[in-house]
């Protein structure tokens, strides 16, 4: 058996298979007209009730999905699928949103350390390990700051920054004292 043949089979079993079963659909279109006619005459109140039981959950699934919260030490800003990103930031405390619209980039403000190693040569050519300690915190423009370097804006900035600073301030002094 050649694989051109085998593809053939396997459609010609599909277009059965789908006649077979065109029978089974037309009888579930009956029963949809059924459910329809019964939603709207009121012969079935079983099925008003788990209508109305769907549309419960559904409005307190949005509404459980309307607000957020921001701790103490974060700020929020705000993405709006189809304005983009706002430009206020939102303190600690319980916020609004639109629900699947919106949702909250949240930040933590409080001061971090970081350490930054590297290894660098001093004004008389000896190579310096050195290790460097910075604290932290981004700044208040937070929209700008995500628009351009993200969430993880210190694993971005931090390690270049930081060498650059090291290697340019040890140049300047020898090793030797």
């Amino acid at each position: 058996i050649n694989a051109e043949y085998m593809g053939t089979l396997s459609e010609c079993l599909f277009f059965f298979a789908a006649l077979l079963t065109m029978d089974d659909a037309k009888k579930q279109l009956k029963n949809l007209e059924k459910w329809a006619e019964n939603m709207g005459g009121g012969k079935a109140p079983q099925t008003k009730l788990a209508l109305m039981v769907a549309l419960g959950v559904g409005t307190a699934a949005t509404l459980f999905k309307s607000f957020y919260s921001v701790e103490g030490g974060h700020k929020a800003v705000k993405f709006n699928v189809f304005t983009g990103l706002a430009p206020g930031t939102y303190g600690p405390g319980m916020h609004f949103k639109l629900p699947w619209v919106e949702w909250p980039i949240i930040y933590d403000c409080r001061t971090r350390p970081s350490e930054i190693a590297t290894s660098t040569g001093s004004r008389d050519l000896q190579v310096v390990d050195l290790t460097l300690r910075v604290l932290y915190k981004p700044g208040f423009e937070l929209p700008t700051l995500y628009r351009t370097l993200g969430v993880n804006y210190a694993q971005r900035l931090l390690p270049s920054v930081g060498n650059e600073v090291m290697k340019a301030i040890l140049a300047q002094y020898s090793a030797l004292i």
